[in-house]
Formats: structure tokens, sequence, C-alpha cells
């Protein structure tokens, strides 16, 4: 045994090293790509979850949209992949603190605009008649509307002042899948949000990186070798080689 160990001492180039993960690679680049490297990859992450977040603001994706849950599952994976950057590389309480709130508002802004986007793409604005109001219980009067010719529109309105028997000018899908909404639709609101939220992202995004690369090398970690043993990536024996065979002279014969 004490031959073993004095020859894995003597050659620490055959011991097992595993291939390093995903975790130790991004590690690597972090602390040792060159700093417009770093930049970039911020920049491109960052437009990346506001790209995301234009598309679904501007397909007016609702809830009931299946395309909703496939742009938001990336959404989702990314920000979170951001997060971790944030917390294992950048080392900014503040960066990420302003980057999950951010993220938590504009995913906000998407479900609550996604009907008046919607509406102000295909709606179509008509003057109607209150028909019904419906008093809810801890909820306001929703009003019943129809068309002048009595066809029913879909949905209800809060009614405010109004009362049976007024008109009201509305804005409704033709297709029928978001309620009415009282007057001319305008996002104009909602894209300024829209912007406010996306220069919030890519600066807690950009003050996470600078935070990072100010504070490279001040942090102790375990980095993959340069160069690999000649086993990388294969086991080794655990067991010691054989002694070399000991060469006995030949006896003379007779």
């Amino acid at each position: 045994m004490e031959i073993g160990l004095n020859y894995w001492h003597a050659n620490p180039s055959e011991t097992y090293t595993s291939e390093p993960s995903w975790a130790y690679r991004i590690d690597h680049f972090e602390q040792t790509a060159p700093g417009k490297q770093v930049w970039g990859a911020a920049v491109i992450l960052g437009l990346l979850v506001c790209g995301l977040f234009a598309l679904l603001m501007l397909m007016g994706l609702t809830i009931e949209d299946w395309r909703a849950y496939a742009v938001a599952g990336p959404l989702t994976a990314l920000a979170y992949f951001i997060l971790r950057r944030l917390h294992h590389f950048g080392h900014s309480g503040f960066a990420l603190l302003l980057f999950l709130f951010t993220v938590l508002a504009m995913g906000l802004l998407c479900v609550t605009s996604s009907d008046a986007i919607l509406l102000y793409r295909r709606g179509v604005e008509t003057e109607t008649i209150v028909t019904r109001v419906e008093n809810r219980a801890r909820a306001p009067l929703a009003c019943h509307l129809e068309r002048p010719d009595g066809a029913p529109v879909l949905g209800t309105i809060s009614c405010g002042q109004l009362r049976v028997g007024d008109r009201v000018t509305v804005t409704i899908d033709p297709i029928g899948r978001v309620g009415p909404m009282r007057g001319s639709v305008s996002p104009a609101p909602d894209y300024t949000a829209f912007s406010a939220g996306s220069g919030l992202i890519m600066l807690s995004v950009l003050l996470g990186t600078a935070s990072g690369i100010r504070k490279r090398g001040t942090i102790r970690r375990w980095w993959p070798p340069a160069e690999p043993p000649r086993n990388y990536g294969q086991p080794s024996s655990p067991f010691p080689p054989p002694p070399p065979p000991v060469l006995r002279p030949r006896e003379p014969e007779g």
C-alpha cells in the first residue's frame, strides 16, 4: 500500500479528473474572458429578455392563448439564468433586486395590457345601449350592452354613472375573445411603461456586469486545469501498478 501511495503522489497527472460542468465553464468565461466579451454577452442577454417581453406585448397574447405560454417559458428560464449570474458573478444586491422586481412588474404589465393592445389592433368602435345593470358582490356595477339593431355585445363594462337605456360608445372585439372597453383604446401608456421597464432591465444587467468585472479575481474558485492530464475524462484504476519483474541471472548448464 505504501508503494501505491508513493506512486500516486509521484504521478498526480494519472489521477482521474472529471469533465467540468457548464457552471464551471460559465464561471471560467466570466472570470477570464476579456471585458468586451463579457459586456457583449450581458447586452445580448438583456436584449433577449426585452425582446421576449416585446413579443408578449406587441402580439397582444392573452392568458388564454397557448402562444403566450410558449413565449413565457423561455422568458422565465432566461430570467432565472440572469438572476443566478447576477448573484454568483455580479455580487450586487441592488442590481439583482432591480432586475427581479422589474421582471415581475413587466410580467404583470403584459397580463393587464394584453386586452387593450388586442382591441387597439383589431377593435371596432360602435355605439351601444345599456340593457341591464348587474349588481355584483364586492365589485363595481356591470352593464350589459347591445347594439342599436338588437345584437348583444359579449362581455360587460363598468357602469359608473350609466343607467338602463343610456347610450355609450365602446370598442369591441369582432372575434369576441376579449370584453369591450369604453371609448377609444390607446396603448400609449402601456408602451411607455414597457419602454421604462426595458430600460431598467438593461440597467440592472449592466450594473451587475460592471460589479462582477470590478470584483474579478477577489473571490476564490476552483478552475479546471489549463492542460488536462493524459487520461482526461477516463477513470483510472484504483489499484497501484504491479511491480516490475525481477530479472535473475541465468545459471550456466552443467
